[in-house]
């Protein structure tokens, strides 16, 4: 686990460290993430550490006897760490024996609950690591495919995969000079890009429309085997209904040409923002005048019919009613947030609306086209 001490290896200044729920692949010094990491002297860190703050050690681990822990420099032992939730169980055997164990439940949740990048790391040469594995787990503990973004549920997506966060990266043109820095931006990676830390070879922009850069376009690609995305709206008492020829399509290439309506975007690096105008279209600020809905796909990429059905998604809510987020399910029709009429919304479905005020449901019934009746919800 540990180098033995040398002229390069310092007792007291090398660590083990396991990085976690990261924003930004590979990167050390982000606060966006969770750092476990401790050195031969049972010295242990534990923490979301921020790039200015420079990591000091703030726990212990111990032994069986309740005393510290010290490990044998150039000797193997096996770490075994697992993370569900809040909760955070450490566990290190000499052999087949534990010799030390830690647990926490206070651990970091990432922002929408959508993960982040894992990896493992030490510091100044002195540690060591083989033998690795690693195991997906669902919410509850349960083993998934490693590969299924969905945590288990085997259909979904993470919008996270698909681009990456830096909080500072070096600009050899900057309105600084080549010790200039760009902070907090996003970009969109494929997966077989290498890391540019140059602005100028950066693969797109924060708040990027899905057809504007390539990668967003790749992403794009792969979200379209997951997603239809339909367009429903008012337009100066004209209800224009359009399914989008493709994922990445703004409302022109759907068939809307009069009125800017909006786009998809994968927003901030790790979720998707259905964009939509809040200027002349939209100054009476009516809940179900401009509408963008994304209907799930089948395998075959058929829509998805389903009768019962779990889901499990993370949004952002405003505190106004006329800005929701809608779940419908059981529609006779895909994608249709309006009825022919533009007086309600379309009935022949069931749908739930969650907004900052609450939440309302319709069952089988329209809803106003505005002023929705919220119930509050009340979190114990």
């Amino acid at each position: 686990m540990f180098h033995e001490a040398s002229d390069a290896v310092a007792d007291g200044s090398d660590s083990l460290a396991i990085i976690f729920r990261a924003k930004s692949a590979g990167s050390v010094v982000d606060g966006n993430q969770s750092i476990l990491s401790f050195d031969p002297n049972g010295n242990l860190l534990l923490k979301a550490n921020a790039w200015w703050d420079t990591p000091t050690y703030n726990g212990m681990l111990k032994d069986k006897s309740g005393k510290r822990l010290k490990l044998s420099r150039g000797k193997e032992y096996h770490l075994s760490v697992s993370v569900i939730g809040q909760k955070l169980k450490l566990s290190i055997l000499d052999g087949d024996t534990e010799i030390s164990s830690y647990e926490s439940d206070s651990i970091a949740i990432s922002e929408g609950s959508v993960g982040g990048y894992f990896a493992l790391t030490g510091s100044n040469a002195g540690a060591k690591y083989g033998n690795i594995k690693v195991t997906r787990l669902d919410d509850n503990g349960k083993v998934c495919d490693f590969s299924d973004y969905s945590n288990g549920y085997g259909f979904g997506m993470n919008a996270m995969i698909y681009s990456c966060f830096h909080t500072k990266y070096v600009c050899e043109e900057s309105a600084d000079g080549p010790d200039g820095g760009w902070w907090g931006q996003y970009y969109f990676r494929n997966s077989d890009d290498e890391y540019c830390f140059d602005y100028n070879k950066r693969n797109g922009d924060e708040n990027a429309w899905l057809g504007y850069t390539t990668g967003a376009q790749i992403a794009a690609g792969q979200l379209s085997t997951l997603f239809n995305v339909y367009f429903d709206q008012n337009v100066s008492g004209t209800r224009k209904f359009a399914k989008a020829p493709e994922f990445y399509s703004r409302h022109v290439e759907s068939g809307i040409g009069d009125g800017y309506y909006g786009a998809m975007y994968i927003a901030n690096g790790y979720r998707l923002l259905a964009y939509q105008n809040v200027g002349e279209y939209a100054k009476d600020h009516i809940l179900l005048k401009q509408t963008m809905s994304l209907v799930t796909k089948t395998n075959d990429g058929y829509e998805a019919v389903l009768e019962n059905f779990e889901t499990d998604f993370s949004a952002i809510l405003f505190d106004d009613k006329e800005q929701a987020v809608s779940l419908s399910f059981r529609s006779q029709s895909a994608g249709q947030m309006i009825n022919a009429d533009l007086n309600g919304g379309y009935a022949d479905k069931v749908t739930i609306y969650f907004s900052g005020r609450g939440f309302a449901v319709y069952d089988g019934e329209a809803s106003p086209m505005n002023n929705v009746n919220y119930t509050k919800i009340i979190i114990c």
